[in-house]
């Protein structure tokens, strides 16, 4: 199920959940450009020193809502999984597999390269191109997540009514944010209240995720000190898309690239989706996979 998605040409629903609110965004597709059928954030109370995935019922009963509240179809639904939740490796296969031969020898070699139990593991795969150095084989990339972690996402999905079709990783889903000729030296960067994170990925395929928390709300667009620090020990790549809930004007992004030493330049939306703050970026990028699929 991860990364999986329907052919159906029809309208698509991104789900987004994180600490006290879940985001849904509703599209379908009208002449090459998306149009927004449904947007809605809708809060919910998590008892303090807990997570979503630690009691998701509150999670669940807030998506109901949403859904009631705005006449969402409750079916054709994404919901992502954070990428410090999934391994993603890259491998190689034989060119001429078939999916079956290719999941056969993934499974064989699963103990290998995951530190998963067999009997805990979700894996999915996609075929990336034929290897540039052996040309009797093909790259794929593995993402595998513990199954646990994935029935939980789908007992959300389905305590709230919901048909679940696609479980992606928060961090590929994002990369379709970036423009064409984008550099592989280039990170995701998403502010949003008090939570801060760092998106990174190689030519390969391999991502990375880095969080952090703040202490108060950063609605100035205004990093904290302790945050810089942070990103900066990470060794930043040269170009940084930057996601905001805050007012990230162009004085702001300027001063932030002088502090992080690296060009800083807001994340784009799809074409049609430009009404949308970027809190509810990843929401729609997970609903725009389902209708390019």
């Amino acid at each position: 199920m991860l990364g999986r998605f329907s052919k159906d040409a029809g309208s698509f629903t991104g789900i987004e959940i994180v600490e006290n609110a879940v985001r849904v965004v509703q599209l379908r597709k009208r002449k090459r450009r998306f149009e927004v059928l449904c947007q809605a954030q809708e809060p919910y109370q998590q008892p303090a020193d807990t997570t979503w995935m630690v009691q998701p019922a509150h999670a669940a009963a807030a998506l109901r809502r949403a859904f009631e509240r705005h006449g969402v179809c409750p079916h054709r639904v994404a919901m992502a999984l954070a990428a410090d939740q999934v391994i993603c490796k890259p491998c190689r296969v034989p060119r001429q597999a078939c999916e079956e031969q290719i999941e056969a020898q993934l499974l064989a070699e699963a103990e290998r390269l995951l530190p998963f139990a067999l009997d805990d593991l979700a894996m999915d795969f996609h075929v990336l191109g034929p290897c540039s150095d052996e040309p009797n084989s093909v790259d794929v990339m593995v993402a595998a997540c513990r199954q646990s972690t994935l029935a939980l996402v789908q007992s959300v999905a389905r305590h709230a009514g919901l048909q679940l079709e696609a479980v992606e990783v928060d961090t590929i889903a994002l990369t379709r944010l970036l423009p064409p000729a984008c550099s592989d030296q280039s990170a995701v960067l998403r502010i949003d209240l008090q939570n801060i994170a760092l998106h990174r990925w190689q030519r390969q395929g391999v991502c990375q995720r880095w969080a952090w928390t703040s202490t108060e709300p950063m609605l100035s667009g205004e990093l904290p000190e302790q945050v810089v620090l942070a990103l900066v020990s990470q060794g930043l790549p040269a170009d940084l898309w930057v996601s905001s809930g805050a007012c990230m004007t162009p004085r702001h992004l300027h001063a932030m690239s002088e502090r992080l030493n690296v060009r800083c330049r807001p994340l784009p939306a799809p074409g049609g989706l430009e009404c949308l703050g970027g809190p509810m970026l990843l929401a729609s990028t997970l609903a725009a996979g389902g209708l390019r699929a």
